[in-house]
């Protein structure tokens, strides 16, 4: 499954538990999310982030709504500048 913008997805195990990952963009064989509630940018290989959907690390939550991921894509635009 390759993610798509608005795209939430949650951490269940591991060191990032507990975090939400809102799909940010593709950049080359890395996605980046912006971790919430931290809002950190979190830049994950495509190969790690498919293993972790298949050993159910990482599941899908649901497709933003369009207000909700416009904040979320202004926090990440925010901290990428930072």
């Amino acid at each position: 499954m390759s993610p798509k913008p608005r795209d939430m997805f949650a951490c269940t195990t591991g060191a990032f538990c507990g975090e939400m990952f809102a799909f940010m963009e593709k950049k080359q064989e890395t996605y980046k999310f912006l971790s919430v509630p931290k809002m950190i940018v979190r830049e994950v290989p495509i190969d790690k982030f498919e293993i972790g959907l298949q050993e159910h690390i990482v599941e899908y939550v649901e497709h933003l709504p369009k207000k909700v991921w416009n904040i979320l894509h202004a926090q990440y635009k925010h901290t990428v500048k930072a």
